[in-house]
């Protein structure tokens, strides 16, 4: 039997209710929140620094209006279960909604889920005549750099995206994702755009270099991605697709060449998928979508494939977010909008069984800090 300690990112856009911290003790399944911190952070998303035992909180608003632009990233000590706020730093970026160390840990990367807002201005041309032009809050990726101890230094480099007008409609950039292997190569999941970019980091000049971008199926919206722990193969999902890919990635060009493709669900239609997780084994993928309330098994092949298992009736709760304990014991579903988060027990097999229905209000993800 193991106690964990977590942290957990509440999201609730229409009020915050900060960071909260916790302990689930797997003897009687209980967990508990003994811990509240900065109750204005929007909490998109968390990563958390084992080495150096630092949390980064993507706090995903439209703005800190007086403080500053965009949403911000906070960086807190995580000590017995408690979080010391190291400092923080506006990403300029409106929603910042996830982020991710480079191997080191001498960088962030971040990304922004921007905002629909878009105004009409009036411009006047090169030859005299004035026209309208539709814009819309930057989209795109960001570089932090990091201090010896954790903490943030300042923004280092950017990388931001254009929208564009087709068939009457503007089409703007929305980086929802950056996630990574090993801390080196970067994909970043646009789901306004219906892309994937890749890049990796010059570190000695603090530069994003962008590599490769792999075009997907026009409003499939690609939200997020997962890496098996062995294989070069990432795993991605799209938010109004009931696809779910396997891609061969290229550590050097960041190209994409995909090697599976399966159905989430097995009934037709648009079932909004939210998050995917592999486990730390490189055996088994766990997938949740929301207009449906699912939660769906894979077994991973030796070549990095898919093979369905199962589909789990979630009830009322529309899962965000999954996190799995790094014994591959346990699964953890967070649904936001139930002020719940569900606990299942992963089985040799990769079958789930749900054990526990926690009360934590607004649990939009969640991370351990062991």
């Amino acid at each position: 039997m193991s106690i964990y300690q977590v942290a957990i990112g509440t999201f609730d856009f229409k009020g915050s209710h900060g960071v909260l911290t916790g302990v689930f003790d797997s003897n009687d399944l209980s967990l508990t929140i003994d811990g509240t911190y900065n109750e204005e952070v929007n909490g998109g998303q968390l990563y958390y620094d084992q080495k150096r035992k630092v949390l980064y909180v993507c706090d995903e608003t439209n703005g800190h209006i007086v403080k500053g632009g965009g949403g911000r990233i906070y960086a807190y000590r995580a000590k017995e279960g408690k979080l010391v706020l190291l400092n923080y730093i506006d990403t300029l970026l409106t929603k910042t909604c996830y982020c991710h160390l480079n191997h080191d840990g001498s960088y962030l990367m971040y990304a922004n889920h921007t905002d629909r807002q878009i105004a009409t201005k009036v411009r006047k041309k090169e030859n005299g005549e004035f026209e309208s032009v539709l814009i819309s809050d930057d989209g795109g990726v960001g570089l932090i750099s990091i201090n010896e101890d954790g903490s943030l230094n300042k923004i280092c480099d950017m990388v931001l995206y254009q929208g564009f007008v087709k068939d009457g409609k503007y089409r703007q950039p929305h980086c929802h994702s950056i996630n990574s292997p090993d801390g080196k190569i970067f994909y970043t999941c646009d789901k306004g755009l219906d892309k994937i970019y890749s890049y990796k980091i010059d570190e000695e000049k603090g530069k994003i270099i962008q590599l490769a971008v792999k075009d997907m199926k026009e409003f499939t919206a690609p939200r997020y991605t997962a890496f098996h722990p062995r294989l070069p193969v990432m795993y991605e999902n799209n938010e109004t697709s009931n696809e779910l890919f396997a891609f061969v990635y290229d550590k050097e060009s960041g190209n994409l060449t995909e090697i599976d493709r399966q159905l989430l669900l097995t009934d037709p239609g648009i079932h909004m998928p939210s998050d995917l997780q592999v486990d730390h084994k490189g055996k088994y993928l766990f997938a949740c979508t929301r207009n449906v309330n699912k939660l769906v098994s894979f077994a991973i092949n030796e070549d990095g494939t898919l093979r369905k298992k199962k589909e789990y009736d979630t009830g009322k709760h529309a899962l965000r977010c999954l996190s799995i304990t790094k014994d591959d014991v346990y699964l953890f579903g967070m649904s936001h909008k139930e002020d719940t988060i569900l606990i299942y027990g992963i089985k040799e097999d990769g079958d789930l069984i749900l054990l526990k229905e926690a009360d934590a209000i607004a649990a939009g993800c969640l991370c351990f800090l062991d």
